[in-house]
């Protein structure tokens, strides 16, 4: 693993398309920009951290893409959910949680309810406890979202109302 020491001098670290650790957080930087902060960062290669660390509570691949665990606490959630191009997730309802959802990146629809909306970057939507909601990424490239979830965020509170993968049946697969 290799460790870098930033000061202030310069007040500022990359790391390469992969995971940062600074004490006990984990912190995603797919985009090589450069990070603020002043103190003792050790970079993490993708490949490494998969190698190295017991991370399936924090990276979750699935058949239309993947999320990544940014932050949790006692309460709340928040992923980057990465879903792959002509690919969706399931039409699925939570009886804990609500969910924040923003797209950062590529075009998409999120389904909350009966509406449909068209999701590109800056849209968000708001999905309350037991409302029905998907997204799907109807672009050529990536589709990014960032969701914030607040109330039980146990992966195992879904209900699949209807799934592309055969996973319907609320198994506790995202």
């Amino acid at each position: 693993m290799e460790e870098k020491v930033i000061g202030p001098a310069t007040n500022e670290i990359w790391c390469s398309g992969g995971f940062g650790k600074h004490g006990h957080k984990t912190f995603w930087n797919p985009d090589d920009d450069p990070w603020e902060d002043s103190g003792k960062w050790t970079c993490i290669d993708c490949q490494r951290y998969e190698a190295n660390f017991d991370h399936s509570d924090r990276i979750g691949a699935r058949p239309w893409g993947k999320y990544f665990v940014l932050d949790e606490a006692t309460g709340y959630k928040v992923k980057r959910i990465e879903v792959a191009a002509g690919k969706r997730l399931s039409l699925q309802s939570h009886r804990g949680r609500v969910e924040h959802w923003t797209c950062v990146e590529g075009t998409g629809k999120f389904t909350v309810g009966s509406s449909e909306v068209l999701a590109v970057p800056g849209t968000s939507v708001v999905i309350d406890v037991e409302q029905v909601h998907r997204m799907e990424n109807t672009g050529e490239k990536l589709f990014v979202v960032i969701e914030v979830q607040r109330g039980n965020c146990d992966e195992a509170d879904i209900f699949r109302i209807s799934d592309d993968f055969g996973r319907a049946n609320g198994d506790g697969q995202v």
